[in-house]
């Protein structure tokens, strides 16, 4: 194990996915229900918008620093995984807004 950290609050966290880029950032997705998670400044979504959302994040090589925290999703329970550089969403998302 080269390092390993922990991402949560008082909800449910699962990781889903687990990738690495050609930059060796690590990405990772999942689901939470957690409210009040410290998102990044350029995240998606900074707070829950209700059930189960999407956790979407990025780690540095190293390790040591959380690139990107985001919470995405709707009102339903929402999950992705990930595979091959693509992140794939699963779930009734319910949003105003496009999907990226």
């Amino acid at each position: 194990m080269i390092y390993s950290s922990l991402v949560g609050g008082s909800g449910n966290e699962c990781i889903s996915g687990i990738d690495i880029n050609s930059s060796n950032e690590v990405f990772f997705v999942g689901a939470t229900n957690t409210s009040g998670l410290t998102c990044t400044q350029n995240a998606f979504y900074t707070y829950s918008i209700g059930g189960y959302d999407i956790l979407l994040g990025k780690v540095n090589p190293s390790g040591d620093t959380l690139l990107y925290l985001s919470y995405y999703g709707g009102k339903n329970n929402e999950n992705a995984s990930v595979g091959e550089g693509w992140i794939y969403y699963t779930g009734k998302i319910s949003l105003s807004v496009a999907i990226l």
